[in-house]
């Protein structure tokens, strides 16, 4: 498209450009074509997107020239606490006047830093979606997830750090006060436990993702059922959980699941087609995305007639009607042992991965 043609598109087409692009990058090219582009990166109600951890500009050109004059029109800010301008965290330019401020992410987050600004957050009418990035020092969770529990307006959470650098006591909910948090992402190794005290914090939670689900010595069954009547998607991308444990869980929260991806290790009893059609039919009966793998690690040359009964049972007609299918694969050349992956994915996802 030429510059001529560029100019003959309305100023609605162009906002709904800019709205895609991080202010700064639209800044430097915008800024300096004409006029009427002057004018439409000033326009008052322009939505802004804000990255402090830009590599082509400085934290406090950053901060000076785009961030501080533009807090009304901000919707989108990604803060590295690392950058510090003159002692300042950058935490503490967050106030009041961010009140079109739609998505916040922390990168590298201090624990105490961060807990001083709820107050403000808490205030924030349009605050849907705070992601959160700690880094290697030690980090009690337990004030992170009351606040977080108390944004009324929050709709997603992201939260990523090192397992071995946190702690947590956060008793089950037992008040009516709760979440409305929709989405939960948990990048970090956490127990079955934990998992539901947090359901218990956000019964409308309806996708929930968790990095790495822990084995844990603590029996769930103990455990209160609670109600997630919106719980359609769960997401665990390592389970090391008991299938004993797992099958509580399930039985206890996902009555409306129609979603449900896992990758287990650990416990054979996973591979139990008997167990997971009994588990589907009474428990999940919505259940319309079944995706699974669970990977054996041998040191020695291995039988494949077990693999051959196994592969049998996963194809009756409760797989089979479902378009669930199951594959086994051994990968040879995994070092040191052979690698053995059991899947289960819908129809077409194999012949997908494998063309």
């Amino acid at each position: 498209m030429s510059y001529t043609q560029m100019e003959d598109l309305s100023n609605e087409i162009f906002y709904e450009i800019f709205e895609y692009i991080e202010y700064y990058d639209l800044f430097n090219a915008f800024s300096n074509l004409n006029y009427r582009f002057s004018n439409l990166l000033n326009y008052p109600f322009l939505p802004l997107k804000i990255n402090v951890n830009s590599q082509s500009i400085s934290a406090e050109k950053c901060f000076q020239e785009f961030m501080i004059p533009n807090k009304h029109r901000i919707v989108s800010l990604y803060l590295n606490d690392q950058l510090h301008i003159n002692g300042l965290s950058p935490l503490h330019t967050i106030d009041s006047s961010f009140d079109r401020l739609q998505s916040l992410i922390f990168n590298r987050a201090r624990h105490d830093e961060l807990i001083s600004l709820f107050p403000v957050l808490i205030s924030l009418p349009r605050l849907f979606s705070i992601t959160i990035h700690f880094n290697d020092e030690t980090v009690n969770l337990t004030d992170i997830y009351r606040q977080i529990f108390l944004l009324p307006f929050l709709k997603k959470f992201e939260l990523s750090a090192k397992v071995y650098s946190l702690t947590m006591s956060l008793p089950i909910n037992k008040f009516e006060q709760h979440s409305h948090m929709k989405r939960m992402i948990i990048n970090y190794a956490c127990t079955l436990t934990e998992l539901i005290t947090f359901l218990s914090y956000t019964p409308l939670l309806a996708h929930l993702t968790c990095t790495e689900l822990s084995k844990q010595d603590q029996h769930i069954s103990k455990i209160i059922s609670i109600k997630m009547i919106n719980l359609t998607s769960i997401t665990f991308n390592m389970c090391n959980a008991q299938f004993d444990q797992f099958e509580i869980f399930i039985q206890k929260i996902c009555k409306q699941l129609r979603i449900l991806c896992i990758n287990a290790s650990q416990d054979a009893a996973y591979l139990d087609a008997s167990r997971w059609e009994r588990l589907i039919s009474q428990h999940m009966p919505y259940l319309r995305v079944f995706t699974f793998e669970y990977h054996e690690y041998h040191y020695q040359s291995i039988e494949l007639s077990s693999d051959t009964s196994l592969l049998n049972q996963f194809t009756s007609s409760f797989w089979i009607d479902r378009g669930w299918f199951f594959q086994i694969m051994a990968d040879i050349d995994y070092w040191p042992p052979i690698k053995i992956s059991y899947s289960i994915h819908p129809d077409g996802y194999i012949n997908k991965k494998t063309s």
